[in-house]
């Protein structure tokens, strides 16, 4: 929490001093979707990588199962830090424009190390600084993705839609230590090849681009999720603009960046093969769930407990043991 707390301090410092040091050049210009380069075709291409920022905001989820009062506590973390880190970014973005220079935007943002450069343009040595918090960030996200991916497949495991293996607990430390191991060394392997293959640029923006769709297809079936739970399940407390407008809203939405990556933009090799994997993973999950249906249809009934034990039962029963309806 304090390296995070760096982190925005600095560079929500170093957007409030571009801001003021170009305050007779201000304008609301930047909001202008008619001055992207390409116009409409480049926001769509550039979307993928808005919402790979993006991502994360949900990551507090899975942690449900270590929080105090987790059905409070969890959603007001996962909006709040949504709000908070898309007002963030409007800051930092708007003063980016003109810290680069509203004509040289898209020469400096480009560029190799577009912030570091900002931080000496603006700050001198105060560079390192940037740097410093370039660095943490790059750790934190590591770390957060980390977090949040074993704990799924920890409570995945230990509800038997994943090998029992991964529902493991430190004798010490109590974590889920060999969905860390096995998450840590299949993401290394994984970024070692595509680097060495195109190089960690392109290797970056393949991952990158399978991760966004995937994720995407994942936000919109929430959004169709949410409609439908309380529409059936907990139609008393249905509200129209909560529970059917703002969803319906989204997954409109984030069917933009798909229309753009598979039709009106798509990438180039080879990226492009990015776009197939993600439908192939996606596909694999398809026939898995059918599967599940078909022949273990109560495994399937306890995903609503991967993220957060459901409340009317007592501790699970050792590490990855059941969890068991109190008496």
């Amino acid at each position: 929490m304090v390296l995070g707390a760096f982190e925005i301090a600095v560079f929500g410092a170093l957007a409030i001093w571009m801001l003021l040091s170009n305050a007779g050049d201000l304008n609301l210009q930047p909001f202008n979707p008619h001055n992207a380069n390409g116009g409409w075709s480049g926001i769509g291409r550039g979307m993928v990588f808005a919402i790979l920022a993006f991502i994360g905001f949900e990551a507090a989820a899975p942690l449900g199962e270590e929080a105090k009062h987790p059905r409070r506590t969890i959603p007001l973390a996962v909006v709040g830090s949504s709000l908070a880190i898309g007002l963030f970014y409007v800051l930092c973005s708007y003063a980016w424009v003109f810290g680069a220079g509203f004509n040289n935007f898209v020469d400096q943002a480009t560029g190799a190390d577009p912030w570091r450069n900002l931080g000496k343009v603006f700050w001198g040595t105060g560079w390192i600084l940037v740097f410093a918090a370039i660095v943490n960030s790059i750790a934190a996200n590591s770390n957060a993705a980390v977090n949040a991916a074993t704990r799924v497949f920890y409570a995945m495991a230990r509800n038997g839609l994943a090998p029992r293996p991964l529902a493991r607990t430190h004798p010490q430390f109590k974590t889920p230590h060999i969905a860390i191991i096995w998450m840590t060394a299949f993401a290394l392997v994984s970024s070692l090849l595509l680097g060495w293959k195109w190089g960690p640029l392109i290797g970056f923006f393949f991952i990158a681009t399978l991760a966004v769709i995937v994720v995407v297809i994942v936000y919109i079936l929430i959004c169709f999720g949410c409609i439908w739970h309380y529409w059936t399940k907990r139609r008393s407390e249905f509200n129209a603009f909560l529970h059917f407008v703002l969803p319906l809203a989204g997954a409109i939405l984030f069917c933009f960046p798909l229309y753009f990556q598979y039709y009106k933009a798509p990438p180039t090799y080879p990226v492009k093969y990015a776009n197939w994997a993600a439908l192939v993973w996606i596909g694999a999950g398809i026939v898995l769930t059918f599967v599940l249906s078909e022949t273990r249809p109560d495994r399937l009934r306890d995903m609503e407990r991967v993220y957060v034990e459901d409340e009317t039962l007592t501790t699970p029963v050792g590490p990855a043991g059941p969890a068991v309806p109190p008496t």
